[in-house]
């Protein structure tokens, strides 16, 4: 299969829109390093971290088809970059508190909670962007180039919080991560987009009925979404307990970057192979692809140490 090809880039819409969103995702991937870190540091308790990232999963997930729904009605660009916006000022206000020694547990978890509920509205109106500002004859190619991206930020992402943590703190790593998405809603800005195509009036009420009504009447559609979303839930026990033991035992901050970069890298690995293999029944492929997912959890059930961990004592003695 063809490679995707930096000649997009020549388009300028384009190469606007890559900017901001590698840039916003690189942020993302410094997120949950430093943010599992700010409250282990500022509690010690596991239980505090599942709670503020719980308060940022479930408004994502909640609000995800009214985010479609305006996404329909409403210019793209205008939700996207309200949603850049959002998530600027809960990233920084949750910056300010920490590196000022004044933040406490439910402003933080209100923060995140905010700021998954900006996602929600972001995300679905991304989605249907990039065919606007690239040409027919290059969207695989973007799309290519947009997939790599995001691998290659889970791989710098955590390694940068992870220097930041170690080395000015949680609250700037955070800092930095608002910035982000400053440079999202200033390249959105620049964008040169066709007029938006108003919809039939419906009512709010009948669009969610109608997206609704489409989800469900496609079986694998739903049964996907289902099994998804226990998946999800189950591995958010991971990355909670994940951070809480890499902090105690594995060597902190570096051994937990170490280990999400893991997941990118064998992302990265997975991508380069989907593109050159075309599995009959995909979705049945893609449902045996995430068994191994059950190996890290095993690993840390049976705490095995992280490549670079310093020995246990040595860990305990400085936690």
């Amino acid at each position: 299969m063809r490679r995707p090809g930096l000649g997009v880039l020549q388009e300028r819409d384009f190469r606007l829109l890559f900017t901001g969103q590698a840039v916003s995702q690189l942020g993302d991937s410094i997120t949950p390093v430093a943010l599992a870190f700010a409250i282990l540091d500022l509690t010690g308790r596991a239980a505090d971290l599942g709670y503020v990232f719980a308060a940022r999963s479930v408004p994502l997930v909640g609000f995800l088809l009214v985010g479609g729904v305006f996404a329909d009605r409403l210019p793209r660009r205008v939700v996207m970059i309200g949603a850049d916006l959002i998530r600027l000022a809960t990233q920084a206000t949750t910056a300010v508190l920490l590196i000022s020694g004044h933040a406490r547990i439910w402003e933080i978890a209100a923060l995140q909670a905010l700021h998954g509920m900006a996602t929600a509205f972001f995300n679905p109106a991304a989605t249907g962007l990039t065919p606007q500002v690239v040409s027919a004859e290059r969207l695989q190619d973007a799309n290519g180039l947009r997939g790599l991206s995001m691998s290659a930020s889970g791989i710098a992402g955590p390694a940068i919080s992870a220097a930041l943590v170690a080395g000015v703190g949680a609250g700037w790593a955070l800092g930095a991560d608002s910035v982000t998405f400053l440079v999202s809603a200033v390249c959105l800005a620049m964008l040169k987009l066709p007029a938006h195509a108003k919809l039939p009036p419906q009512s709010f009420v009948r669009d969610l009925l109608d997206g609704w009504t489409e989800f469900a009447s496609r079986s694998w559609v739903w049964v996907i979404v289902v099994c998804a979303a226990m998946g999800n839930g189950f591995s958010g026990t991971f990355f909670i307990l994940g951070a809480a033991i890499s902090k105690a035992d594995l060597g902190g901050p570096g051994a937990w970057a170490l280990i999400l970069a893991s997941f990118s890298v064998g992302g990265l690995i997975g991508g380069v192979t989907v593109m050159r293999i075309r599995p009959h029944r995909p979705l049945v492929a893609a449902c045996i692809a995430v068994v191994p997912w059950s190996i890290p959890p095993a690993m840390l059930a049976l705490r095995a140490p992280s490549w670079r961990s310093p020995p246990s004592h040595l860990s305990r003695a400085r936690a």
